[in-house]
């Protein structure tokens, strides 16, 4: 089953897009979820179960930047294969 979700304003989002969007696609290649931004809106469309946990790991990117962590599109890569293929938490 296909899920698809918007995501706005419940976490600064707009951050992801910047660098060339590297970012994003980390994030699409670890989760085989497409994610596509525009302003502070992320859209995801994948697996309903996959748009699940990009949700999750996108919130948890919010609470390490709240904290004052400067995160990279580097730093989201290594973050987006632990935590979609080894299973292992982020924040």
């Amino acid at each position: 089953m296909k899920g698809a979700e918007i995501l706005e304003g419940e976490t600064d989002l707009a951050w992801l897009a910047g660098a060339g969007g590297d970012a994003l696609r980390a994030i699409e290649e670890a989760s085989s979820v497409h994610l596509s931004s525009r302003g502070n809106k992320v859209h995801l469309e994948g697996a309903a179960t996959d748009v699940d946990r990009v949700r999750v790991f996108l919130q948890d990117l919010s609470r390490l930047r709240e904290r004052g962590l400067a995160l990279q599109a580097v730093d989201i890569r290594h973050a987006a294969r632990a935590f979609f293929r080894d299973g292992e938490d982020i924040a």
